[in-house]
């Protein structure tokens, strides 16, 4: 009797054990599957109430950096949250011939198709409308962007 107990003790913390070893990798595996960006893959960059979708060019996984193609700037009002969705931007910027960025990988998240979307149509519009002015103003808006980011995340 005294074994038997004995055994059941061992086995349901050996059970125990197993559950939460796999609970605990399999949490690790989503955090991984975040940040396992895969080339073309189009990811968003946030920061307060501005968001840059860029496409991945290249996941530099040994210094934890992604190469990303930027694509399109997006202001949503200062009071709202994006999740809202398209009506609420302020506006948006075509920022496809602009500088690409190597930046830590923990700062994008995978963008969703129901995001980036609507801006397919308004950007086909803005080939249209693309001048040298909008090309440095665009420009200008994604270094103001790019430099409140690294502010806010300098232990990065």
């Amino acid at each position: 009797m005294i074994k038997k107990t004995y055994y059941r003790q061992n086995t349901v913390q050996l059970n125990l054990s197993f559950i939460l070893c796999n609970f605990v990798n399999n949490t690790n595996q989503i955090f991984d599957l975040v940040s396992d960006f895969k080339e073309q893959q189009i990811v968003c960059l946030e920061h307060e109430s501005t968001y840059l979708y860029g496409e991945v060019i290249q996941v530099i996984h040994q210094r934890k950096l992604c190469w990303v193609r930027p694509l399109i700037l997006a202001i949503a009002a200062s009071n709202t949250n994006y999740s809202s969705g398209f009506s609420d931007l302020e506006e948006f910027f075509d920022v496809r011939d602009t500088s690409d960025l190597l930046w830590p990988i923990d700062l994008f998240r995978p963008a969703l198709d129901t995001e980036i979307i609507p801006f397919l149509s308004n950007l086909e519009s803005a080939i249209l409308d693309n001048d040298s002015d909008n090309h440095r103003k665009n420009s200008q808006k994604l270094h103001w962007f790019i430099k409140k980011v690294w502010q806010a995340n300098r232990n990065l």
